[in-house]
């Protein structure tokens, strides 16, 4: 058939709904993933619904521009995988049913797989892909299993793909959740990624904070010590190249760079901390005026403060200017003092 004719997938849509209706599910589902997967020009694959339901996550394999990109198809590849991935939590239960851990684990790695490859196939473009039936099918997973956002920030997401969540997902964070623990040296992170998770709660906190407060108090206190104690990693070493600290995982990765990024993105956001949560702006001030000495060097150690280099003071005088941009926004900018 001709693409052009059915550029938002609708049609393909209706035609599915219709032959769910009339067909029998198995045959209409191998028959669809099976047209999904094929490539133009080529003999269908031949799959049974056994092997599907074995390996929901196939769906995710079809091309994001043929499939993905249209509205009408993307809400047909939601609905597939939604219902073979129940499929599959059954076959796996009665495969598994004296071993409840390994299959949470396989369950759980599932999970995050089909999130990632969700969220990715949602960050497309400069605005990004708002569906319906992808944004209900991720808060349907994370709501399944409370551990999963903390899974997920650990391996690392890219910025963008993680502002989608944080702003489209509510349940990325959790009423009860190891969040806590992320910030906890134990965990092997770098101070890097630390940083970057705890820009990562400071905004779930603003927006969904409300729902737990005493969870989200802890976290926004973990996020601004790690801010904090991450100062130095922001300004980057003194009397060498600021690129000489890259990351251990990735050598084109500048550590300073992304600290840096990370903790000016965590003072922007501190400007939206309401007045009805006092608990959150007080110590936001707190954490401001010690930032803010630190930076004019009252608390400085190793003599960063006397001989800092000419990246360090515009690394300096940047952050001091978004603390002060902060602490106008909090209406207690006067109180800055060097």
């Amino acid at each position: 058939s001709d693409k052009s004719a059915d550029q938002s997938g609708a049609l393909a849509e209706q035609f599915f709904l219709q032959a769910l209706l009339a067909l029998g599910e198995e045959e209409v589902i191998c028959t669809t993933i099976s047209a999904m997967l094929t490539a133009p020009k080529s003999p269908p694959l031949f799959l049974t619904f056994g092997k599907i339901c074995e390996d929901p996550l196939v769906i995710l394999k079809c091309p994001l521009s043929g499939l993905w990109s249209r509205p009408g198809m993307r809400r047909v590849a939601s609905f597939l995988l939604s219902f073979l991935m129940d499929a599959n939590s059954a076959l796996l239960s009665s495969a598994l049913c004296e071993d409840e851990i390994t299959l949470k684990e396989l369950e759980a790695t599932r999970d995050v797989l089909a999130v990632r490859c969700l969220v990715a196939s949602s960050v497309v473009g400069s605005t990004g892909v708002d569906c319906p039936a992808t944004i209900g099918l991720t808060r349907w997973i994370l709501a399944k299993n409370q551990a999963l956002s903390a899974s997920l920030l650990k391996q690392g997401i890219p910025c963008d793909e993680l502002d989608w969540m944080i702003n489209k997902i509510p349940e990325i964070m959790p009423e009860q959740s190891g969040y806590g623990d992320l910030l906890s040296e134990k965990t092997g992170l770098t101070p890097t990624e630390r940083l970057t998770i705890s820009d990562s709660f400071v905004r779930m906190v603003l927006l969904y904070g409300q729902r737990n407060e005493s969870q989200s108090q802890a976290l926004f206190l973990g996020a601004l010590s790690q801010l904090i104690s991450c100062f130095f990693l922001v300004l980057g070493p003194s009397g060498v190249s600021v690129s000489a600290m890259i990351s251990d995982s990735d050598s084109n990765v500048d550590s300073t760079q992304v600290s840096r990024k990370a903790a000016l993105r965590i003072l922007s956001h501190l400007s939206g901390v309401r007045a009805y949560r006092r608990k959150l702006r007080s110590e936001c001030v707190v954490a401001l005026h010690k930032l803010y000495r630190m930076c004019k060097g009252e608390e400085l150690v190793g003599g960063l403060s006397v001989a800092t280099g000419a990246r360090q003071k515009g690394a300096l005088r940047e952050i001091s200017e978004a603390i002060q941009r902060a602490m106008n926004s909090l209406g207690t900018g006067g109180g800055l003092s060097a």
